[in-house]
């Protein structure tokens, strides 16, 4: 099985995606399934009447099945298993995962005016792939830094060897940094 066969478990686990709506939704179509408003044996589906009374705990039953069904395709393959799953996965090719471990990088707080950040402050943000909350934490304090002034008489000096531009005015965005970024 090619690497793009495995990649596709994702958009096999989709065909298994089902809602409560859409469960209830088919169940109340079979119900009047080939009948008319007018029909004697028409069924009223509403919530509220006795079918939908009847009915609402199995099509709530039947929303859980199909989520027991997507989850249990995606733990079948190691590039959709997670957690006990992805471990069992592991475990045929005597793989164990390593420990987890904090993760260090940069966190940049911009400001309108010079504001003072505690160490400790917390941070989060979204993760792009998974959609998880990841909440960052700073190790030391600090202060962000005012805005710099927009600067004035800025010059472009021509290079000789770098060709021609026809006469006009043009506008370009520059963006002035310090120390802090």
């Amino acid at each position: 099985m090619s690497i793009t066969q495995f990649t596709d478990v994702t958009d096999f686990t989709q065909l298994f995606s089902e809602t409560l709506a859409r469960v209830r939704a088919r169940m109340d179509a079979d119900a009047n399934a080939g009948l008319t408003e007018e029909d004697p044996q028409w069924v009223d589906t509403r919530e509220g009447s006795f079918y939908w009374d009847c009915t609402q705990p199995t099509a709530m039953e039947c929303a859980r099945l199909w989520d027991a069904m997507t989850e249990t395709a995606a733990a079948a393959f190691p590039s959709t298993a997670w957690g006990d799953y992805l471990d069992e996965h592991g475990q045929t090719f005597n793989l164990t995962r390593n420990p987890p471990t904090s993760a260090f990088g940069t966190l940049v707080f911009v400001a309108t005016q010079q504001t003072t950040i505690a160490a400790g402050t917390q941070a989060s943000g979204v993760a792009s792939q998974t959609g998880d909350v990841i909440t960052y934490q700073t190790t030391e304090s600090g202060e962000t830094c005012a805005l710099l002034a927009v600067p004035s008489n800025v010059q472009i000096n021509a290079e000789e060897d770098l060709g021609t531009l026809a006469a006009g005015t043009r506008y370009y965005h520059v963006t002035a940094c310090n120390e802090f970024g």
